[in-house]
């Protein structure tokens, strides 16, 4: 059974990977963090009003070289596995960006705020009045409560 595309990649041959030149990186090198055995993280849980299963928020953090702590992988987990292909990728773009060098990546909580879901807004149980865009912008929420309590916002 051919794939759709199979034709077209035949006919082009191999993909070649370029290495990218140190001067156009950015001044920074893109090797990711080598992940230790044993990390230490918490898990939070968040019910959204607008779904009946609880969500779980899984943020594990490593000790850098000069004592502060970085989140470096997420994991969110739920019995509504509806959106699960969607929940794993953004896991693990998330991780990927958090493990890059430089700066903490605070542009992507930008974008999670920026994330309305079609029915709208709903105010986040027991938060004393605070609003959810969506259950991303909650997510969100939650990652950048996170790293304010760990000292990196």
């Amino acid at each position: 059974m051919t794939k759709v595309g199979d034709e077209q990649r035949k006919q082009e041959g191999p993909v070649e990977l370029h290495p990218v030149p140190e001067s156009e990186r950015w001044g920074m090198t893109f090797e990711s963090v080598h992940r230790p055995q044993r990390l230490q993280g918490k898990t939070y849980k968040i019910k959204p009003p607008i779904i009946e299963e609880a969500v779980y928020i899984t943020i594990n953090d490593m000790a850098m070289p000069d004592g502060s702590l970085r989140p470096i992988e997420v994991f969110i987990n739920s019995k509504n596995m509806a959106s699960f292909q969607w929940i794993s990728l953004l896991t693990r773009l998330l991780s990927a960006l958090f493990r890059q060098p430089g700066p903490f990546p605070t542009f992507v909580f930008e974008e999670f705020g920026n994330t309305f879901d079609p029915h709208g807004a709903y105010i986040i149980p027991g938060s004393n009045g605070r609003k959810a865009n969506s259950i991303a912008h909650h997510i969100g929420m939650v990652i950048v409560d996170h790293c304010k309590e760990i000292g990196v916002l």
